[in-house]
């Protein structure tokens, strides 16, 4: 299922926790909120009865709730906050469609704030075509994000007919950003967790607006595996990283 947004509130502090209830917003009819206690010693989380409709699917996605109760340990005014989020989307399974665009990507950046970004974009049936570029001042987080946008911006340009694209990347900050937190920095006006500005907010944008017009799958590449397609990505990345150094 695609996820609702929930809202979490503080409800009290005690001794060895805090204790939360968590809504959804815009739902007809209401639903009943879900309290829950959340360790902050061994970051348990305790559901406290009676359990609202959604109690299964959170239950589900628990480790991305303790993920996000965590943050509100580093938020030291959260009772006066009200913190929206969303879980990964559960709509698109692990298989990939057939013959989809394939987008590999990788972002780098050297220690001056240096970076660069490398992509690979294969069509159906076609030989791999091949993008990179640089910036300065930049971050690995943005650099993976650039390359994720640049190549997927290349396989709009060369598509001649609306395709499934699957876009593989080893970056977490990506496959997280589309799957479930893009979907609440919108509804947020751009604002994270702790209240604070998402960074990179014109790429998300971009991004944004390329998975209104496209199918998109996110596949989690592991850096060390020897996929030729993400290998070339990184050695593009590398060049232009260090070409903007000189």
């Amino acid at each position: 299922m695609t996820s609702p947004l929930f809202i979490l509130r503080f409800e009290k502090n005690c001794e060895n926790g805090i204790y939360y209830s968590i809504s959804v917003q815009g739902s007809e009819p209401p639903e009943l909120p879900q309290s829950l206690f959340f360790n902050s010693g061994d970051y348990t989380i305790s559901f406290i009865e009676p359990y609202s409709g959604y109690y299964q699917y959170i239950i589900r996605n628990e480790k991305w709730l303790r993920s996000i109760l965590c943050t509100t340990l580093k938020i030291r005014n959260r009772e006066e906050i009200s913190i929206p989020f969303s879980f990964p989307d559960e709509t698109k399974g692990t298989l990939l469609p057939e013959n989809p665009v394939r987008v590999y990507c990788d972002g780098s950046c050297g220690e001056g704030g240096n970076g660069g970004w490398g992509g690979v974009v294969i069509l159906p049936g076609e030989e791999p075509v091949e993008i990179s570029g640089e910036e300065i001042a930049a971050t690995s987080n943005r650099m993976e994000l650039a390359a994720a946008v640049e190549s997927l911006l290349k396989a709009e340009e060369m598509m001649r007919a609306p395709l499934p694209v699957a876009l593989f990347t080893d970056s977490n900050y990506v496959i997280h950003g589309v799957s479930h937190r893009l979907q609440v920095w919108k509804r947020n006006g751009f604002i994270t967790a702790l209240g604070t500005p998402v960074l990179n907010r014109e790429l998300w944008e971009t991004l944004d607006s390329i998975t209104g017009r496209v199918d998109l799958y996110c596949v989690k590449v592991d850096s060390a595996e020897n996929n030729p397609h993400h290998r070339r990505c990184d050695e593009l990345a590398g060049i232009c990283m260090r070409r903007g150094s000189l």
